[in-house]
């Protein structure tokens, strides 16, 4: 069997495609490394799913986290059908503190200037109350009231 450039070709696309979301799941990995512990990463086809430790006692310092996540989600996320789901763990006791999810739509319509990040950012937030719970000095304190 002659190989041709075409075979050559379709071969490399489709190497390259193999890579390509490997590629990105390692740049988001290093930019969410920037800024928090990454607990665990794992890829599946349509998915990543994130866990990370947090020290935020704060609603708003748990917010500034997934921002940074969310944000770096948007510049490396993968085409296609694809989200992140993350959640935060606070170091001291092991304990769930937020989860939150970004829809790959959402992240490449942000990253191409169709989205504002506050458009973004609010998206994410509507599906979790979890940024809204959180109170004062612990961050698995719901907030009284």
């Amino acid at each position: 069997m002659r190989t041709t450039r075409r075979r050559l070709l379709a071969a490399a696309t489709l190497a390259l495609a193999g890579c390509t979301g490997r590629a990105s799941a390692d740049r988001f990995r290093a930019r969410v490394e920037e800024r928090v512990e990454i607990r665990a990463l794992s890829e599946t086809t349509d998915a990543w799913v994130i866990e990370y430790l947090t020290t935020a006692t704060t609603s708003e310092a748990v917010r500034r986290e997934a921002r940074d996540i969310a944000l770096a989600y948007a510049a490396t996320v993968p085409d296609g059908d694809h989200r992140l789901d993350a959640t935060a763990i606070a170091d001291a006791d092991d304990a769930r503190t937020a989860s939150w999810i970004a829809e790959g739509s959402w992240a490449r319509a942000h990253a191409a200037g169709n989205l504002s990040t506050e458009a973004y950012l609010d998206r994410i937030a509507a599906r979790t109350d979890d940024f809204d719970r959180l109170s004062g000095r612990s961050p698995v304190t719901p907030d009284s009231g």
